[in-house]
């Protein structure tokens, strides 16, 4: 994980979401398959047949209204919201996990160092230092707040 924090913000945050959204298509393509072959068991049940409508709503046929709703129905509609809501849900959670290690990989420590330093000087605290965590944006802000830093001490020293 080193190489991406020597990354720009830009570069990482691409590289990692491609990472993140890649497995998580990977999972989603997995899960469709899955539920598409265990599909194939209920296929046979008498009645039941899943459809996806012009709409993009999927149903079952004969309906919930139709029937008593046996077990074979009952799974096959199951099944029907899991091959198409998987999918999805394996999609946004690879896009908020990507998010997540963004925020902590490339953002956490430097703003909280810059938070940090802001209040410091605030209170008229000169009496630090603030190293830069990173060569991208934010560890050149990093090293321009040490400048403004370092020139309010020189100053309140004359």
């Amino acid at each position: 994980m080193e190489w991406i924090k020597n990354k720009n913000l830009k570069q990482s945050f691409f590289i990692i979401t491609a990472l993140f959204l890649s497995a998580g298509l990977l999972l989603a393509a997995l899960s469709f398959y899955l539920c598409l072959e265990q599909g194939s068991r209920f296929s046979d049940a008498p009645g039941v047949t899943i459809s996806l409508q012009d709409d993009s709503r999927f149903v079952t046929s004969p309906s919930p209204k139709e029937t008593n709703g046996t077990l074979e129905q009952n799974a096959a509609r199951i099944l029907a919201f899991l091959q198409f809501g998987l999918p999805v849900f394996w999609v946004i959670l690879s896009l908020i996990l990507a998010d997540v290690l963004f925020y902590n990989l490339k953002i956490r420590r430097p703003l909280a160092l810059l938070r940090e330093g802001a209040a410091r000087i605030s209170r008229q605290d000169l009496d630090f230092a603030l190293e830069p965590l990173s060569r991208d944006e934010l560890g050149q802000l990093c090293a321009s707040f040490e400048t403004m830093r370092s020139e309010l001490k020189s100053s309140h020293l004359k």
